[in-house]
């Protein structure tokens, strides 16, 4: 039996995560008291092991195989639905009415790209 801070030492990790270790099964040890024993064959076994450092990487859904199809008359509505509803007096019930955050900053997004446009017209007329 070692001591927490020994197993730590060869573990290469602290003595407070030798004790998280010891909480949580992954080593064998004895409380004796306020103090843990570390079961060195515990230790040379967790050396031995491949255990990877830090936390484990969440799995993540797979992408998709192919892109959705391209459907050039649906841009179009969209884009064509957009700047009729957003082009205009773009207020805060507009905002308002989003269902989620996102969707809000979309509807923010797209009215300010309107509004560039406009001003960018402006320009071009002279009139700024």
């Amino acid at each position: 039996m070692i001591s927490t801070s020994e197993a730590g030492e060869r573990l290469g990790v602290s003595a407070a995560r030798v004790r998280a270790l010891l909480d949580a099964g992954a080593l064998r040890g004895a409380k004796i008291g306020r103090t843990w024993a570390v079961d060195e064959a515990s230790v040379a076994a967790r050396l031995a092991s491949p255990v990877q450092p830090g936390r484990p990487r969440r799995k993540r859904a797979a992408a998709p195989t192919e892109p959705p199809a391209f459907e050039p008359e649906a841009l179009h509505r969209l884009y064509d639905g957009c700047r009729e509803q957003l082009a205009g007096s773009f207020g805060v019930d507009a905002v308002r009415a989003a269902r989620t955050p996102e969707e809000a900053r979309f509807y923010m997004a797209v009215a300010s790209f309107f509004l560039q446009e406009r001003q960018r017209a402006l320009i071009d007329e002279g009139v700024f």
